[in-house]
Formats: structure tokens, sequence, C-alpha cells
């Protein structure tokens, strides 16, 4: 629960899967955030391009969601087409606002 995963649509995935694409700049409560192409999500918190949480349940979450299957690994997600975005707005104590939710989800729409 420390990372919130934004299913995201390929028309709002946004640079990271385009080779031509080498960073991605968002407007964020009026704050500009750059982060290079394959940084995969943003953390609310210290407002940066790292958006690994403190107790890997978002790792988790996410293969339950996207693991491609067929592949001989032994694990299959929901979706095995999906692109996710990594979206932390939760501390380490899984504490958090509204506001800072909406900051995460204002990123992944901008990305």
């Amino acid at each position: 629960m420390l990372v919130a995963l934004a299913v995201v649509p390929a028309a709002l995935a946004g640079g990271a899967a385009d080779p031509g694409v080498t960073a991605s700049t968002v407007t964020i409560g009026g704050t500009a955030i750059t982060c290079p192409a394959g940084s995969h999500g943003f953390n609310v918190i210290t407002l940066t391009c790292n958006p690994m949480d403190d107790h890997n349940h978002g790792t988790h979450v996410s293969g339950t969601i996207g693991a491609t299957g067929g592949n001989g690994v032994g694990v299959v997600g929901v979706n095995w087409t999906t692109q996710l975005m990594g979206i932390k707005f939760l501390d380490a104590n899984g504490s958090g606002s509204l506001a800072d939710a909406i900051k995460g989800i204002d990123f992944a729409i901008q990305a």
C-alpha cells in the first residue's frame, strides 16, 4: 500500500516507451519536474522520479497485475500487456493525503 500504481493506457504512457524522447517534464503544484525516459514513475513526497516503495509492496502488486505469462518463469499477471507506472504518495508509515494522491494522478496524466 505504499505505492499506488496507475494503469496507464498507451496513449497516456508518455515518452518512456519512445526511444526519441529523453525526458518528460510535468508541472505538479506549480513546480516543474523533469524525469528521464525510463524512470517509470514519480515520488510525490520527495518530488523525484524514484517511485520505489519502502516495503516492496508495490513491486509485488505490480507483478500481480502485469507479469507476463508463457515465459517459463511461473508467475502470471492479470494483464500481460499492461503498462504500469509507480506513483508513491504514502510515506513509510502508510500515511498520506488526498492532495498527494491527486498530485500523483496528475503526474501520470501529464507524463
